[in-house]
């Protein structure tokens, strides 16, 4: 565990490395503390990617911006946590069929 930033006036952040069992349970229960009602409602907690990390997801994200020339009605995104990204095809909804469910 590490502070980041010099001293402040307010809370400074830290860095903590967990193992890689315990941070996926982690990540998933996050959005229990924001429910919580003691001090540790405020805390924020977020995915840091290692160098090689960043360039897979950035290389799956070139990859899913590419347009589809066969097929017009659908588009790729990535999606997912962190460690577990994978592009998924997502249907396009039309000007019609958006205007019909108003």
């Amino acid at each position: 565990m590490t502070r980041i930033n010099t001293k402040l006036e307010r809370a400074r952040p830290l860095k903590y490395q967990l193992s890689e069992k315990l941070k996926p349970k982690i990540m998933k229960n996050l959005y229990k503390l924001k429910d919580s009602q003691s001090p540790y409602k405020k805390m924020s907690i977020k995915h840091d990617m290692t160098r090689e990390e960043r360039e897979k997801d950035r290389a799956l994200r070139t990859e899913a911006s590419e347009p589809s020339k066969e097929n017009q009605n659908f588009r790729y995104v990535v999606r997912g946590l962190p460690w577990e990204r994978q592009i998924v095809k997502l249907r396009i909804r039309k000007k019609e069929e958006e205007e019909e469910a108003d």
